[in-house]
């Protein structure tokens, strides 16, 4: 088991509808708010490279994906850290020259 890069970041975005009045009023009308993760990796062996493909392969289709960032959380956390929805995922590089470590960046939006 590998974890991700500290480098990972946790975005939330806002769907709103905002209206303002003639005097500067504002009226907002909350509509959802949708986690995503930017998921950097920088560990994965070239074994991983081909599961990492067939991943992505499935993501391209439209499937959603579950990520579990530490499955050992007890099930509170689990609930709050998964993230089940869209993945899109960068470029598999490898940035260690001929060291079996390959690096990778993917995105998850949570599915509403």
């Amino acid at each position: 088991m590998r974890n991700y890069s500290t480098e990972s970041t946790e975005s939330l975005t806002v769907g709103q509808q905002s209206t303002t009045t003639l005097s500067g009023g504002e009226f907002v009308d909350a509509r959802y708010v949708q986690r995503g993760l930017s998921i950097a990796h920088q560990s994965y062996g070239d074994a991983d490279a081909v599961v990492l493909r067939q991943i992505q392969h499935m993501a391209a289709t439209g499937q959603n994906i579950l990520f579990v960032p530490d499955p050992s959380a007890s099930s509170a956390a689990l609930a709050q850290t998964s993230l089940f929805g869209r993945l899109s995922g960068g470029d598999l590089s490898n940035p260690f020259g001929p060291a079996d470590r390959h690096a990778q960046t993917l995105t998850l939006t949570e599915r509403l």
